[in-house]
């Protein structure tokens, strides 16, 4: 009849008080009541022990998980992205909480969006084992290529790119109407003026901007490389992969500048370009360099930007910790030093007795069996 069914401590106190007047066997009244004598037998020892029919058990409550703290924040973050017409993931979701102070995972990002039907659960796939390299050093390597960008009015015009394969950071790059070897050396000759340094090599596809073909000579291009002691090396045939950093570099800026807007002439198109590139060197965090921007990449500055975020996070996981603990668990965490050192002592002090209590035996074995023993 009762069940797990909490019961009232006024009806609990009546039903003892007409067991224990009855004259009846207290088996034969409680079952009148509909409930077992072993509940019976606890509330009378709870009564008899503790003066109280209080019943202390407690709903347990339902834990507030950290998808349920941050999730404002990500779906947020994600939405004013989407109208200002960009795509905003979980990794750059994850980099714009950590510059305000709060830390999650990547994982816990992408879970949010997918609970809140903001993106789709992507099905496995075969992982690909590509061979990954970068330069140990700024300027060791300049990635170089060519985009093309449609400008109404004026037809296609071609954005020759330079980047710093160690860094990622964009050094340089020229709008132009053509797609010719002098405008590749020009981009080349600013972006080394910009650096200050001229780069040990630079990796290109094979087009004719930038080679001549086997057994054709020397290029307009190639011979300025050459002329400089700059070292030309080349992507293998139909694999973009090689100048992957550069693609990805030319993805972005074509998602998110050259579609996003319509250019009358090429002055607006190089402008809003050349501020895409302000944001992307020293704004935009990128994941393949550890989340920190290439302009802190290419200056050095991100060890010490990652060994303060690891302090952040070991800071914020402590406070998590503290948070789950209760007021008990609190004070023993804080006490434990204590607790651990007199421990030791009282191990000490044991062993010290220990020892003494078998000296004292032995002198007063030998003592007896001088008295017992004949000399």
């Amino acid at each position: 009849m009762w069940g797990y069914t909490k019961v009232p401590k006024n009806f609990k106190m009546d039903i003892l008080s007409i067991v224990e007047a009855s004259p009846l066997l207290k088996s034969e009244v409680v079952s009148m009541f509909g409930m077992d004598l072993v509940r019976y037998y606890r509330w009378q020892k709870k009564y008899y022990f503790t003066n109280s029919l209080e019943d202390k058990r407690v709903a347990k409550k339902k834990l507030r998980t950290l998808k349920d703290i941050y999730r404002p924040d990500v779906v947020g973050i994600r939405q004013l992205g989407e109208a200002k017409g960009f795509v905003i993931g979980p990794d750059r979701i994850v980099s714009e909480l950590e510059d305000k102070g709060i830390v999650i995972s990547h994982e816990t990002a992408r879970q949010i969006l997918i609970d809140e039907g903001l993106i789709k659960e992507r099905p496995e796939e075969r992982k690909h084992e590509w061979h990954r390299f970068e330069a140990e050093n700024p300027n060791d390597l300049w990635q170089m290529d060519i985009l093309y960008a449609f400008i109404h009015g004026y037809g296609y015009y071609y954005l020759f790119s330079i980047l710093d394969d160690h860094s990622r950071k964009l050094i340089h790059c020229e709008l132009s109407p053509v797609a010719s070897a002098k405008e590749a050396i020009w981009t080349l000759k600013e972006a080394i003026k910009i650096s200050g340094t001229n780069p040990n090599a630079v990796l290109t596809d094979r087009g004719k901007q930038f080679y001549s073909g086997e057994g054709k000579g020397y290029g307009q291009f190639e011979n300025y490389l050459k002329d400089n002691l700059i070292e030309h090396k080349l992507a293998r045939y139909r694999h973009p992969q090689t100048l992957g950093k550069l693609e990805r570099y030319h993805r972005s800026l074509r998602l998110e500048c050259l579609r996003h807007y319509q250019f009358d002439d090429p002055i607006e198109a190089a402008k809003a370009i050349k501020d895409f590139n302000r944001k992307y060197n020293f704004e935009r965090k990128h994941q393949g360099i550890g989340r920190v921007t290439p302009q802190d990449k290419y200056t050095g500055k991100d060890k010490e930007i990652k060994r303060l975020r690891q302090e952040l996070r070991k800071k914020v996981r402590e406070e998590r910790k503290l948070q789950s603990l209760t007021e008990e668990q609190i004070v023993a965490a804080t006490t434990i030093k204590e607790i651990v050192e007199r421990l030791s002592f009282n191990r000490f002090s044991e062993n010290i007795l220990k020892n003494r209590r078998q000296e004292s035996r032995t002198m007063r074995f030998q003592e007896v069996t001088k008295e017992l023993l004949p000399v």
